[in-house]
């Protein structure tokens, strides 16, 4: 099986002929480094704006079981003496940047934030004092205790034999707490790791010692779990030295890709050891032993002519896979950037306006957040929605009409009919006194029942007041809350306002419905309407039915012919009582017709004109006084949280923008 550490064209991004024309030239050529550079800059600058935050970056992530040598393969390829031990040495994610210069000079910084939310940014003079102000910055960050935490501390070297690579360094993974560490530290160690590595833009380096069963690696499932067929993970085998003698050759062919197959396929390193790191040997020297050892090694030289061994071969495939991963990655950057910046202009836009410092600027802020719950009400009131009044929930006039609907259902529900003649039948009876029988009381008889029906309109009419009532409370409040959640002291002085005048509104529409029923009292409408509704009622009876008319005669009245009238004179008087009761119903129902239309405009009428449009103009009218108080500078004071969050989204503004021209620069 062809080795996923054999090398492409330096045009496709790889440099095994650059290299090879100078076997210890530490890295890449000049000329490619000049390419590859622009690359590893653009995602430097962008995790330095804080764009990591947002978004996820291309990166190239270390990780390994506790002591399989990670430390060693950092301080090889950047050359600068990491903290070691056989406990967890690394508690938080550590960022390296390797920056290649032609300078002699070493350069190096360290930046983090500690526990305190400090933020440490300081100078680092000489390569040896890494590890130290590397546990300087973990003890910062998570005290004297042996726990881990996922706040980042970023080092940044600048020198001429270190790649141009960025590498993020995490804890390795402990199987038992031991010496004071958290029970749970092996659990926590894996959660912190699956954090960087589920990322899909993440190359993932995978540290594995030569001499352990590679299937048994904490690592390697780990990798497996998020990275199933293997195309983000590179393998690096550390320590092929200390295996037995005789099983060299699982080695290589692990290092071939026969045994676990993985798509960027395995590196295998040796590193300095404890002595000569002790003694300083200097980088470039150390990496020349390496290549000897491979080289002439009986079984290893394989690997070294495959260019599947060695530190220089492990930085130039890492070079090589994080650019081509950030070359992949920069039109997905841009749309992930536009998306966000959409987002947060629209979270910003939600929160509201931001409060000037200028008075005058102030007052028409005011004059203008003032006006958006009148406006607000009013168009919810009058059926316009647009804006706040958009939401269905908030569309007032037509949830009214709905129960003014189902208030004229009610009353239609509420009609004289066939029920109420043995009513009538006993009230005429009742009603006989010294009369004949011609002349009976059919007016008092129709006027009471009128009456009585009339007063079983007004629950109906409250209940609608009170459900009336309750929808522009409902409607009115949550404007106000939305419309001044930014302000608290102005949102609850509206508030207050705003209920008092809608209690007020209130108590005039009850006392204008209480004066209508009082006015039903009066049984009283024009001839001509009672006269069409009449007409119409009867035209809408069903054909053969009895419905005499309210005004027709009994056998033998007025209406029968001059032959009737003839013959009428000479038979005794028959009183009808059947046709009586007939007679008060029709003209009851009739009546009642009559009121009932009226009573289904007056009552809805009586209510949109207090309880909605004259309180919509209270609102306003009250609103505009807020101007004169002296204190109208407290009303622009934000709430704490809001003021929180609006920093926190324009930070995130500032940094995708940034962010956003950053690639607008970058050329692929």
């Amino acid at each position: 099986m062809t080795s996923k550490g054999q090398i492409r064209s330096a045009e496709s991004g790889d440099f095994s002929m650059m290299a090879s024309e100078n076997p210890k030239m530490p890295y890449l050529s000049s000329a490619y480094n000049d390419r590859i550079r622009p690359c590893i800059d653009l995602v430097d600058s962008l995790r330095r704006i804080g764009l990591d935050k947002d978004i996820d970056l291309p990166a190239v992530v270390v990780i390994g079981d506790q002591s399989v040598g990670k430390s060693s393969v950092l301080e090889a390829i950047s050359g600068v003496q990491l903290p070691r031990g056989t406990e967890i040495v690394t508690r938080c994610p550590i960022e390296l940047r390797l920056r290649n210069i032609d300078e002699s000079e070493w350069r190096g910084r360290i930046q983090y934030t500690s526990h305190s939310k400090e933020v440490s940014d300081r100078y680092i003079d000489d390569p040896e004092h890494v590890g130290d102000e590397i546990i300087k910055a973990q003890n910062d960050i998570t005290g004297s205790t042996k726990g881990i935490c996922d706040s980042l501390v970023t080092i940044e070297i600048e020198s001429n034999y270190v790649p141009n690579l960025t590498l993020i360094d995490l804890p390795g993974i402990a199987r038992v707490a031991v010496h004071g560490q958290p029970g749970d530290i092996g659990e926590k160690t894996k959660a912190l790791i699956r954090k960087y590595i589920s990322k899909e833009e993440t190359i993932i380096l995978c540290v594995i010692p030569c001499n352990v069963d590679i299937a048994t690696t904490e690592a390697i499932k780990l990798a497996q779990e998020v990275d199933p067929n293997g195309t983000r993970t590179l393998g690096v085998m550390t320590k092929p030295d200390l295996v037995d003698a005789g099983t060299e050759g699982n080695v290589v062919k692990v290092a071939q890709n026969k045994v676990l197959p993985l798509k960027k396929g395995y590196t295998v390193i040796k590193c300095r050891g404890q002595k000569k790191v002790d003694s300083r040997q200097p980088l470039e020297e150390a990496m020349d032993e390496e290549d000897r050892f491979f080289k002439e090694h009986r079984v290893y030289n394989v690997l070294y002519h495959d260019r599947c061994a060695g530190t220089r071969v492990l930085a130039n495939n890492l070079t090589t896979e994080l650019v081509e991963q950030i070359r992949k990655s920069v039109p997905q950057l841009q749309r992930g950037i536009k998306a966000k910046l959409e987002e947060t202009n629209q979270l910003l836009t939600a929160l509201g306006d931001t409060v000037p410092s200028d008075t005058v600027e102030r007052i028409d802020l005011l004059v203008r957040i003032l006006a958006r719950f009148p406006e607000d009400f009013k168009n919810a009131a009058d059926g316009i929605y647009k804006g706040a009044t958009w939401d269905r929930n908030l569309r007032l006039q037509t949830i009214v009409k709905r129960h003014y609907e189902k208030f004229a259902d009610e009353l239609e529900s509420l009609q004289a009919g066939d029920q109420h003649l043995p009513e009538i039948k006993e009230e005429i009876r009742e009603q006989k006194g010294l009369e004949l029988p011609p002349f009976i009381k059919d007016r008092p008889i129709c006027e009471n029942l009128i009456r009585q029906i009339i007063r079983e309109f007004a629950p109906p009419a409250e209940r609608l007041l009170q459900a009336i009532n309750f929808e522009v409370e409902r409607i009115g409040q949550k404007l106000v809350t939305d419309t001044y959640i930014q302000f608290p002291r102005l949102q609850t002085t509206v508030m207050s306002k705003f209920c008092d005048l809608q209690q007020q509104a209130v108590k005039a529409t009850k006392e204008a419905i209480d004066i209508k029923f009082k006015m039903e009292d009066m049984i009283q409408t024009q001839d001509r309407i009672y006269a069409d509704t009449e007409k119409l009622m009867l035209q809408n009876f069903p054909s053969g039915s009895a419905a005499p008319s309210s005004t027709t005669e009994p056998p033998g009245g007025t209406n029968s012919t001059a032959d009737e009238d003839e013959d009428n004179e000479n038979r005794p008087y028959s009183y009808d009582e059947d046709f009586e009761a007939k007679k008060i119903l029709r003209a009851l129902q009739v009546y009642l017709k009559v009121a009932t239309t009226r009573l289904m405009d007056d009552i809805p009428m009586t209510i949109t004109y207090y309880l909605l449009q004259e309180l919509a103009k209270e609102i306003k009218t009250e609103m505009s006084k807020f101007m004169i108080e002296k204190n109208f500078d407290d009303f622009l004071r934000e709430d704490a949280a809001i003021e929180e969050k609006r920093l926190a989204l324009e930070m995130k503004k500032e940094r995708l923008d940034r962010a956003n021209k950053e690639l607008a620069l970058f050329t692929l």
